[in-house]
């Protein structure tokens, strides 16, 4: 970073983050403990992300981006799910992870006909299934639900919330734009803006807070 905080240089390996080591996040506990969001990728290993939202257990907004179909799968491990305020997956993410779990956890998935049910049931019956299953998981390891929201984003098909409680659906339109370049750094910059917008709105409540800031995140992305 230059003296403005600007990027210079950028390292992308994410192999990297595989090897990062226990004393660092040890030595910086008190800054994940403090910290108004805590955001994580599944590019680092199954115990270190189970780590880090342990030390974050106390902080409201944990988010957690799965990244691939084959990284979902660490997600899985132990009682990471229930440690989650804020699941973001894109869509075929979504689909990964509902498989998952509804296989680990023998979930009859035989209702959902995706010819019959509309696009919002199909994501509801899905998001429901997820947060039945933290459920189970908070009992099973005597540990908090944090689980509260699934966040969806679905490219040129806008973007999905589905709350926990109530169990609700919310669907954010996207502007269609034809003369895109690259969508490369899109995610990232939606969950960039999306924070910025969850700090920024901290006077509404919680709900409000949430689609203010997922609106600010579709205009920057």
């Amino acid at each position: 970073m230059d003296v403005h905080g600007g990027l210079e240089i950028g390292v992308n390996d994410m192999q990297c983050h595989l090897n990062l080591p226990i004393s660092h996040l040890e030595k910086n506990t008190k800054d994940i403990q403090n910290a108004e969001v805590v955001l994580v990728d599944t590019n680092m290993n199954e115990d270190t992300v189970l780590l880090v939202l342990e030390k974050a257990i106390n902080v409201k907004w944990t988010i957690v981006e799965p990244i691939s179909a084959e990284k979902s799968k660490k997600i899985l491990h132990k009682n990471i799910l229930p440690m989650i305020s804020i699941l973001k997956p894109n869509d075929d993410q979504l689909d990964d992870l509902f498989n998952l779990f509804s296989h680990k956890y023998n979930v009859d998935t035989s209702s959902l006909d995706r010819e019959k049910m509309s696009q919002e049931e199909q994501f509801v019956f899905k998001a429901k299934v997820l947060f039945d299953i933290s459920d189970r998981i908070s009992e099973e390891y005597g540990c908090v639900n944090k689980l509260v929201y699934v966040l969806v984003t679905c490219g040129p098909r806008g973007i999905r919330l589905i709350t926990r409680n109530p169990l609700k659906h919310y669907h954010l339109p996207v502007k269609k734009i034809d003369d895109v370049v690259s969508a490369n750094g899109a995610g990232d910059t939606f969950l960039g803006a999306f924070i910025s917008g969850l700090l920024h709105y901290g006077s509404q409540d919680e709900l409000s807070r949430i689609s203010s800031a997922i609106r600010t995140a579709s205009k920057c992305s």
